[in-house]
């Protein structure tokens, strides 16, 4: 597809018209310690759409101070966002303001990749609020600039539209392009409230010097691949070769919560991709995310989704189930830490 060569490398394509768009980091971060992704724009459009594979290079833990619409193709796995882990599905669509950090992890099930699974459509936040200042029928983008900065997933006929424009942009150029992302933008500011769900209502970009998000990345990717296991911090901080007690603060600053929130969070993540995409007994989903009994499984599965494990698989029947991500966040704070036994 069209942009998929050279832009997925994140290198700038050859020519004089190509450069790189930099702008300083967003607030919260001490950028110093930090390599973020470079988002190299063409200089004659202002958007920049592309198509990549999993695993890829851009498949990492990462920011950008750009806007990010993402669509995930193909495949099940763990979207990791701000500071809150969900189980994602194919049609899986995010908005993500600048600064937050992200990444997809796809489960293979024997499979080298996932060819094509994300799509991405940037665009530097700068811009849209130039939009809005001179075209007053976008009012409202910067309401949405504003809220994206927690991360949004959109489902039901929204999730479907936007889907449908992103991947059709792929065929297009200049104005064509440019004038489906306004349909797309429309699309996402006519939203219905139950379209729209606000991913991670305390997340606070702020990242400490002298941590780099190959570090972060490192870290929730030997969690991801090890729910099965009972993960001790100490295992973590072995992989990333420094102490416990830098460990939990690296991934404190990171993702706003600590070392047993996020553990927690990619278990039941993980639970909810399993009772969506498989027959497994809850029992043996239990054990393979990790817990330890079941009475812990079902008791910080209600904690984070506001049901049972059981009663979630009945309401996927009953074809009433909400999206795989739902209920993995509140607009409350976040649950106090898991007790031990469970990790």
């Amino acid at each position: 597809m069209q942009g998929k060569a050279g832009e997925a490398s994140g290198e700038a394509p050859d020519g004089p018209d190509q450069r790189a768009l930099r702008s300083e980091a967003p607030a919260g971060y001490d950028d110093s310690g930090i390599e973020r992704e470079l988002v190299v724009m063409d200089q004659s459009s202002c958007l920049r759409w592309f198509q990549h594979d999993f695993p890829d290079l851009l498949a990492r833990w990462h920011y950008h101070p750009e806007l990010e619409l993402h669509l995930i193709t193909a495949s099940t796995g763990t979207a990791m966002i701000g500071g809150q882990a969900r189980a994602f599905e194919p049609g899986a669509l995010y908005l993500l303001g600048g600064g937050v950090p992200h990444n997809w992890v796809s489960v293979l099930d024997g499979r080298r990749s996932v060819p094509g699974r994300d799509v991405l459509l940037q665009m530097h936040p700068d811009r849209l609020r130039e939009l809005e200042r001179i075209v007053p029928d976008l009012r409202g983008v910067g309401e949405l600039l504003h809220r994206a900065r927690h991360g949004l997933a959109f489902h039901g006929r929204t999730a479907d539209e936007v889907a449908d424009l992103l991947v059709r942009m792929g065929s297009e150029t200049d104005a064509r392009r440019f004038s489906t992302a306004l349909t797309a933008f429309a699309a996402i500011l006519e939203a219905s409230p139950d379209d729209v769900e606000v991913i991670d209502p305390n997340y606070v970009p702020a990242t400490p010097e002298g941590t780099s998000h190959a570090d972060i990345s490192a870290a929730l990717t030997y969690m991801h691949e090890n729910l099965d296991e009972p993960l001790r911090l100490a295992a973590v901080a072995e992989v990333l070769g420094t102490s416990e007690s830098t460990a939990s603060r690296m991934l404190t600053r990171a993702t706003t919560h600590g070392f047993s929130r996020i553990l927690i969070g990619l278990r039941i993540a993980e639970a909810l991709r399993l009772l969506r995409t498989t027959d497994k007994h809850v029992s043996e989903i239990c054990w393979r995310c990790g817990f330890t009994t079941l009475s812990a499984f079902n008791r910080q599965f209600r904690t984070q989704t506001g049901t049972t494990p059981s009663a979630y698989r009945r309401k996927l029947g009953s074809g009433e189930s909400s999206p795989l991500g739902s209920g993995t966040t509140h607009s409350s704070p976040p649950p106090p830490a898991a007790p031990s036994s469970t990790q």
